[in-house]
């Protein structure tokens, strides 16, 4: 059997989507859609960039509706148990750690905002 018979054209790598957090200045350091080329046997990354408020707002969604869907199943699997839960009671409380976690992004975000421009806040 000769050698190309053998031997199978090499598999074409699905792009490995990434997504950052832009500046909001839209200055253009890394534009919505670049795609790096990786090489032959690697997959190409496609970079996509959201504003911080964009990012801010997903994570506390993410955050409110894993804990919401968490007390909620912690309340029980069967419908009996659901009954008597205070929804309101369990709105509130998936609202804590949604807020912590929503302030320790800002914190991540404007930190890295504020190496951008050290001379608005007198970080020189």
């Amino acid at each position: 059997m000769p050698l190309d018979e053998k031997m199978s054209s090499p598999e074409v790598m699905a792009p490995l989507s990434v997504t950052m957090v832009g500046t909001g200045t839209g200055d253009g350091t890394v534009p919505k859609g670049t795609v790096g080329e990786t090489g032959r046997h690697l997959p190409n990354i496609v970079v996509n960039v959201v504003s911080p408020l964009t990012a801010l707002a997903v994570r506390f969604i993410s955050v409110f509706l894993v804990t919401l869907f968490g007390l909620i199943g912690g309340a029980g699997a069967g419908m009996e148990q659901l009954a008597g839960i205070d929804i309101s009671a369990v709105l509130t409380m998936s609202l804590l750690p949604a807020g912590v976690d929503f302030l320790k992004n800002l914190v991540t975000i404007f930190g890295k905002l504020e190496s951008k421009y050290p001379l608005l806040t007198g970080n020189v």
